[in-house]
């Protein structure tokens, strides 16, 4: 208030200067005539006001008597994460509430409230939440007030994004440990909104807007082997034969036995029956397209097998060649680098698979060498013992004199290392690594052989998927996709190579005086000083091994172990390769392996039993050599 003598007081709280000097003029305009009134604002009144709660920086302030209570706010940090938006108390003589979304999404500033010297603001911690998420224009987490619908809520995420649909509403609840989802689908928006007018939240739950599934009308649709795959214009009382002839026709690769149509019902259903493709060559194929079918041409590669010719024994590069017509025996050993000097180019064998016959070949007869191949036939290069043979084995890493070396039958690994002048000062004698190839080609044939296997099983499983008739779209779908992902990982073990690593003890006379192969390769590390810690830790890491530390020890420096490690089977791989489960001891250069648990579908289980005993052994053997090379 101010006072004006002979006219007395008038109250001037949360009014501006030009509001005042209104209403200074006109009370004294009453009182007298022909006076100009000139109203100045000398000092403003500080008040002291107390912030405390979920703010960033509570206290107490001195601010201007004019300053609103979301102001002050701001001055103190603003409110923290774990502070409510919507429940902000100002206890002055009256308590206010006041709601920062009101701020936020409608521009309410609260100017009509004013504080007082020694009022109170405080921020409690946040109330309840609920989430938004998918077609909304700002997803996000938001505190929810009681008795609010979810309109009003929707209206604070900034409502429905035009891709958004308009007519479908997901909302997951929990209710006493239970995860419930509920859909609210109706024709129109207007009918969504009603609905969901009495529709409250929990704390807790998510609020989903699906992409609205916008179909293109009038095409069909045609992939996999023919000539020009893609979208086409759909005309009623269209067929199949006229679709292939847009497409330029199949491709030398279609497979001609069977094929599938997709055909679209509803949002919510498909169908799927199959056809064949053959018949389009005698103009059989005239059943009619319906819009948005979807055509599919499997490949032959898809359903058949690939055709395959094999040689093995004395050349270059034994193993498994593609058939290709009229390939002949001349031609399959040069594929696989040629022969071996110790090759006996007098003797060959020739299995017939198909025909079940062996045919004995004189490799120098220019007759024999050029005979044809048929697929699957297997061939077979003779060694020759009276030929002698250079055998030799590489010694690398920390021993005097590195390099390939020359040896006679019966040499030892013992007597190897004596050649090479013996270890150096730094050598890490625990964790040589002896790589022997023999023991590489058996477990890479051991790797073929079950890559073969599960290939020929998926290949029946594709067959049979192939020759059914009607099935359902989310049955073909599954099965496609649990197809592409066993082809994804039989694909990833046929490119695992075996190391071929012997695990020795190089102070064991009987491993130390094991006899020499030729292709032996001996790598004789630095000292490691390291404890390599791998799989389901917060930070897998190479540490510095300290003496006498025990497991724990090591597993604790690196954040402990993750909710989904497999504690049962945890093991330390030793420097020399060994495999340790007891876990008694750790020494310098060893890795302790946390793995993941493992969860596998039923009707996965035969094919990862297979997969997991192979992929386990080179996982040690790759594990062991990387942790001491590097």
């Amino acid at each position: 208030k101010i006072f004006i003598e002979n006219i007395g007081d008038l109250n001037v709280w949360g009014k501006n200067l030009l509001s005042i000097k209104k209403d200074i003029t006109n009370a004294v305009n009453k009182k007298y005539s022909n006076i100009n009134v000139d109203v100045t604002l000398g000092q403003l009144r500080n008040i002291q006001v107390y912030v405390v709660g979920e703010v960033v920086r509570p206290g107490i302030y001195n601010v201007s008597a004019m300053m609103s209570p979301l102001q002050l706010v701001y001055i103190a940090g603003g409110i923290k994460k774990t502070g409510s938006l919507r429940n902000i108390q100002l206890i002055s003589q009256k308590r206010y509430t006041l709601d920062y979304y009101r701020l936020i999404m409608k521009g309410v500033k609260y100017n009509d409230i004013f504080m007082n010297s020694g009022d109170i603001i405080y921020i409690p911690p946040i109330g309840k939440t609920i989430a938004f998420m998918g077609a909304v224009k700002t997803p996000g987490i938001y505190e929810i007030k009681k008795n609010e619908s979810i309109n009003t809520l929707l209206g604070y995420a900034g409502g429905i994004l035009p891709v958004g649909d308009k007519t479908h509403l997901q909302l997951v609840t929990y209710r006493d440990s239970k995860r419930i989802t509920k859909d609210y689908i109706t024709k129109t928006h207007n009918k969504l909104l009603s609905k969901l007018r009495n529709v409250k939240c929990n704390d807790g739950d998510i609020v989903s807007i699906p992409i609205a599934y916008n179909r293109i009308h009038k095409y069909v649709k045609i992939y996999g082997e023919v000539k020009q795959p893609g979208k086409y214009a759909f005309v009623k009382n269209m067929n199949i034969t006229e679709l292939i002839k847009k497409t330029g026709g199949f491709t030398k690769d279609s497979y001609m036995e069977n094929g599938f149509i997709f055909r679209y019902i509803d949002k919510i259903r498909d169908t799927i029956f199959s056809f064949t493709p053959g018949d389009y060559i005698d103009k059989k194929l005239n059943i009619e397209l319906k819009e948005w079918d979807s055509v599919y041409i499997f490949s032959s590669e898809e359903i058949l097998p690939s055709d395959s010719v094999f040689i093995y024994g004395a050349v270059k590069n034994p193993g498994t060649y593609l058939f290709h017509k009229n390939i002949s025996l001349e031609n399959l050993i040069f594929l696989a680098g040629g022969y071996l000097r110790e090759a006996n180019e007098d003797s060959c064998e020739l299995y017939k698979t198909i025909e079940k016959s062996i045919k004995y070949i004189n490799l120098k007869d220019s007759m024999d060498i050029n005979i044809k191949l048929s697929p699957f036939d297997v061939v077979n290069i003779k060694f020759d013992r009276n030929k002698e043979r250079l055998k030799t084995a590489v010694v690398a890493g920390n021993v005097k004199y590195p390099g390939i070396y020359a040896f006679k039958d019966g040499e030892t690994l013992n007597s190897l290392i004596k050649r090479t002048g013996g270890f150096t000062d730094n050598a890490f004698k625990e964790g040589v690594v002896f790589i022997r190839k023999s023991v590489s080609i058996l477990g890479n044939k051991a790797r073929l052989d079950l890559v073969n296997s599960l290939n020929t099983k998926l290949l029946e499983e594709q067959t049979s998927m192939a020759t059914t008739g009607e099935m359902t779209a989310e049955d073909l779908k599954l099965r496609m996709q649990m197809l592409q992902q066993k082809k994804s990982l039989i694909w990833a073990v046929s490119n695992i190579k075996t190391p071929g690593r012997v695990v020795i003890d190089i102070d064991n006379e009987r491993d130390i005086n094991i006899s020499l192969e030729d292709g032996d390769s001996i790598y004789v590390p630095e000292i490691n000083n390291t404890v390599q810690i791998v799989g389901a830790v917060y930070n897998p890491a190479a540490l510095i091994y300290n003496k006498g530390k025990s497991i724990h020890y090591y597993l604790n420096q690196v954040g402990g172990l993750k909710g989904s490690a497999d504690r049962r089977n945890m093991y330390i791989l030793r420097a020399s390769g060994i495999v340790d489960k007891n876990m008694r001891k750790v020494t310098r250069g060893d890795a302790i392996i946390i793995p993941e648990k493992f969860v596998v579908r039923t009707d996965w289980r035969p094919i990862i039993k297979d997969i997991v005993t192979i992929v386990s052994q080179l996982a040690i053997a790759t594990v062991s050599i990387y942790s001491i090379i590097k």
